[in-house]
């Protein structure tokens, strides 16, 4: 019964918003922080391992289903700045900061959800959900900062990849997978962060 009402309780709040694809990438990803952080606490609340891992295992691709829209969003916005004004609308800032940061996050809920198929290990588990709540809510916290000080500075990535779509009319896809290559090294970095942060009991 808890498994299914919390399970119900997160399908309504990803129910509430509108279609994801049709979402702004910042409430995409302010949703994927919420979720994750009631995964957590719901985790915290529940005392028996073996129902904590049978809703961590009905819950988790939830968050990341909300998680894989971000991205695409992301790049449908800044397509449609670019074409826009093309002069200033390719930004260093927030980008080469928030993408590395939801990439990390990604990478450890993703990892989380994968050891759910394991041999169940709650501690290391949660650690790696708690991984992706400070990630992403890092990444939010630089897009608010560059929402309140905006000041449009070339950006190589993004730059490459909007005149990659312009030259051969490349699908959003395409320039997805070109940042998320680009973005590739710094997900060797989590493992650290991870092991640096055992020991803290709050889900954020």
């Amino acid at each position: 019964i808890f498994v299914l009402t919390a399970r119900f309780f997160l399908e309504t709040i990803v129910a509430q918003g509108q279609p994801l694809a049709k979402r702004h990438a910042e409430l995409i990803l302010k949703d994927a922080v919420n979720e994750e952080s009631f995964v957590v606490t719901l985790d915290q609340l529940n005392s028996n391992a073996d129902v904590s891992k049978e809703v961590l295992t009905a819950m988790q691709p939830l968050v990341l289903k909300t998680a894989d829209s971000f991205l695409p969003a992301l790049v449908a916005e800044q397509i449609v700045a670019f074409s826009i004004n093309q002069a200033n609308s390719c930004q260093c800032r927030p980008w080469d900061e928030v993408i590395p940061l939801f990439s990390e996050g990604y990478a450890a809920a993703r990892h989380a959800n994968e050891l759910l198929g394991q041999q169940y290990n709650r501690e290391e588990v949660t650690q790696w959900l708690k991984a992706a709540v400070r990630a992403w809510k890092e990444a939010l916290e630089k897009m608010h900062a560059s929402a309140s000080n905006k000041q449009p500075v070339p950006n190589q990535k993004m730059t490459e990849a909007a005149a990659k779509l312009k030259e051969t009319k490349a699908s959003a896809n395409d320039v997805i997978r070109q940042i998320q290559e680009m973005e590739l090294d710094d997900r060797s970095k989590i493992n650290l962060k991870v092991q640096g942060s055992r020991g803290d009991d709050r889900p954020w």
